[in-house]
């Protein structure tokens, strides 16, 4: 399953890290508008990312073939390695954000230094992981 904010592209060098497609199989994969998704798959040929190759069968159409390339799969990693560096923002990560901030505030009214107590609960930490 795709991500929502997952690109076409995206979608298409994934497609095609797993196997090689044939065009139908891959536009049937994507699930999309095929106009679309053919000038993505296009686009991707242009730049390199992929090959598009054409196989002669017998006396019909040729069947075209989509592989990733080199470069493709070095861009598809960086892409990856980015979205692990990425956090999902989440209702419950939100609540959770807000209510250390409304924390970090009372604090502050309250006269107590947030740094100071940072480095309390620090050094707390610390002590309780030397002794275990």
């Amino acid at each position: 399953m795709y991500s929502v904010f997952e690109t076409s592209a995206i979608q298409v060098l994934k497609l095609c890290k797993k196997k090689q497609y044939t065009m139908r199989q891959l536009l049937k994969e994507l699930r999309q508008n095929h106009d679309n998704s053919y000038k993505i798959i296009k686009e991707l040929d242009n730049v390199g990312f992929i090959k598009l190759e054409s196989k002669k069968n017998g006396n019909g159409r040729p069947i075209k073939t989509a592989t990733l390339t080199q470069l493709g799969s070095d861009y598809l990693n960086s892409h990856l390695q980015n979205e692990l560096k990425c956090m999902k923002i989440t209702e419950n990560r939100i609540r959770k954000a807000k209510k250390l901030a409304d924390f970090t505030e009372e604090l502050k009214r309250s006269g107590i230094n947030t740094y100071d107590r940072f480095i309390e609960m620090n050094q707390i930490a610390l002590s309780i992981r030397s002794t275990a």
